[in-house]
């Protein structure tokens, strides 16, 4: 089945992009989860755990170790938000923001020259349809559940 085998492939794609990034992850001594947060805190956003969890599709434990990890190297501190007291807002410290830059500055570098080369309008087309799929999959998994109406 013709269909059958581009859902695979997709699949392997997506999984081989995750493990090109791990791979990196272990070029700067920091795994996956600790690269995929430093990423996104980077970005200069300020963000509670659970923010940072949905955008790195990691678990709410994991962030937690590794906010941890990271609050005791003095990268971060965990602050009250200002609109509800009881979330708490993570902001890298400047050793945290220098230990940021040096992780993900290289990978934004690298990504865009792997973005110039691919074409921008392809990747956004890329993009556009990974989050069409992933869109109609939660949808299908939500049905799955008996959650949805799909």
């Amino acid at each position: 089945m013709e269909e059958q085998k581009l859902i695979s492939g997709l699949y392997l794609s997506w999984a081989q992009g995750t493990a090109l990034y791990a791979r990196y992850a272990e070029t700067r001594r920091v795994s996956y989860s600790e690269l995929m947060v430093l990423y996104t805190l980077s970005e200069g956003e300020a963000l509670t755990q659970r923010e940072v969890s949905l955008r790195c599709e990691l678990t709410k434990q994991t962030v937690n170790q590794v906010v941890k990890k990271f609050r005791e190297a003095g990268w971060l501190v965990l602050t009250g938000d200002a609109a509800d007291r009881r979330r708490k807002v993570i902001t890298l410290t400047e050793a945290g923001a220098r230990q940021a830059e040096a992780v993900a500055g290289p990978l934004r570098a690298m990504e865009a020259r792997v973005g110039r080369r691919v074409g921008w309008k392809r990747l956004a087309a890329m993009k556009e349809t990974s989050d069409r799929f992933n869109r109609y999959f939660a949808e299908e998994l939500a049905w799955l559940s008996g959650k949805g109406d799909a």
